[in-house]
């Protein structure tokens, strides 16, 4: 086997997947808690699924907010507001973080708003005299 060229990537950078991995690494070097880690990487191979699925980019810097917009429909189409919710916190971090690092110049997020959850008011309580 003959040792990777200097043109010869080890890594693809752009590659959803290895940038989820790092992301990872990202997050428990950031001691985020556990907890938050589980739920971020949920959103996020959920996202790579989807997207994969859907014959839609997986490289970072071709996702757009479009590809990004079809996957929360999708959710919400299938789980309930508030799980759609999540899964949107989750994967936005990723793209922030992506642009710290250089990996891209903007969020394909830029100027999306987390699902709206409709509020309830509590049931109203009768009043027997």
């Amino acid at each position: 086997m003959q040792p990777a060229s200097p043109t010869t990537p080890i890594l693809t950078r752009g590659d959803l997947a290895a940038n989820i991995t790092s992301f990872g690494r990202h997050m428990r070097a950031a001691n985020l808690s556990p907890a938050t880690q589980r739920t971020y990487l949920a959103a996020l191979d959920r996202l790579a699924a989807f997207l994969e699925s859907q014959g839609m980019p997986t490289d970072v810097a071709a996702i757009k907010r479009e590809h990004i917009e079809s996957f929360m429909e999708d959710q919400l189409a299938n789980w309930k507001p508030a799980t759609a919710a999540n899964r949107y916190s989750g994967i936005r971090p990723l793209f922030t973080w992506l642009v710290e690092e250089g990996e891209l110049r903007e969020s394909p997020m830029v100027g999306m708003r987390k699902p709206r959850l409709l509020e309830f008011a509590p049931p109203q309580r009768q009043c027997h005299a």
